[in-house]
């Protein structure tokens, strides 16, 4: 028998899940035992959801400050090494010890690190309160 799935809620306990949709004669068949709390779920309490509209909406949010975040901080660490290489090249006078320079670079690092942590964190967050 033909069938195609579709991610619905359970209007029981608000859990998203995939279920299946028969394709049968005259109509097809939309009832579901929910997965979490047993509820049957017909279909007059069909609630299609689309997840990854709202994992991109999330993401949307999210991504675009985290990416100029990154960008920021990487640009320091390029700014930092152009400096320290500067520095130890033409042997120019250093505005900072060398060793501001070590910190700022590493702590740029970090925090970019950080940051895309973050960022694989709360996009993994965000993908399991779809399933």
């Amino acid at each position: 028998m033909e069938s195609h799935i579709e991610t619905i809620k359970c209007p029981n306990c608000e859990d998203i899940q995939s279920a299946e949709v028969r394709h049968t004669e005259p109509w097809w068949l939309y009832v579901h035992n929910c997965n979490r709390c047993g509820y049957t779920i017909m279909e007059s309490e069909w609630d299609e959801v689309n997840p990854k509209g709202k994992l991109r909406e999330k993401l949307k949010r999210i991504s675009l400050p985290l990416w100029g975040m990154i960008v920021v901080y990487l640009s320091y660490i390029i700014y930092s090494l152009l400096m320290m290489y500067k520095i130890l090249k033409w042997g120019e006078p250093m505005p900072y010890p060398i060793g501001v320079y070590l910190v700022v670079s590493i702590w740029c690092a970090l925090l970019t690190i950080c940051g895309r942590f973050l960022y694989v964190v709360l996009k993994h967050e965000t993908t399991d309160e779809q399933q």
